[in-house]
């Protein structure tokens, strides 16, 4: 695997860091969809894709389905992949085999795709230092620890702009 991808350039990660910057006091609002605003409202998968929708990495016409995170199903977490597996130059470098997430891979701008199997589902931002940006219930844009159980031992595939 190749260490040059999207985010690996200074330019990029700057942009990514300003970009998630301007979503401080973004609320968590259930089935957004493709409606995220920044400080208004989002959820956990239209955060992230809104973020990569302003900088142009994801085409601003993509037309995201309304979308369960909680108690949503398998359907659910099938419907997240989908979305995730056909978005151009989004490549899956991981997917679980083993327990728990491979930390070693991870670079900043990582989707880190996380399931408990049929209740919940979550899609999170890779910063660095075992951190990551998400749109969480009852918090909003927040960053927190990848060494959370719910994150560490339900993180289920790894996506990388390339």
């Amino acid at each position: 695997m190749s260490d040059t991808y999207f985010f690996s350039g200074h330019d990029n990660r700057n942009a990514l860091r300003s970009e998630i910057s301007e979503w401080g006091g973004t609320k968590f609002l259930y089935d957004t969809a493709g409606h995220a605003q920044k400080r208004v409202s989002a959820d956990c998968a239209s955060f992230p894709l809104a973020v990569f929708q302003n900088l142009g990495l994801v085409d601003k016409d993509l037309m995201i389905p309304p979308y369960t995170s909680v108690r949503g199903g398998r359907e659910e977490y099938f419907k997240l992949l989908g979305i995730l597996d056909n978005l151009p130059g989004l490549e899956l470098i991981w997917e679980r085999q083993g327990f728990f997430l491979n930390r070693e891979i991870l670079r900043l701008g990582d989707l880190i795709v996380c399931s408990s199997g049929s209740a919940i589902h979550h899609l999170l931002i890779y910063n660095t230092a075992d951190l990551a940006w998400h749109c969480w219930p009852k918090i909003g844009v927040t960053q927190t620890s990848i060494l959370t159980k719910h994150i560490y031992a339900t993180a289920k595939r790894v996506y990388r702009f390339k």
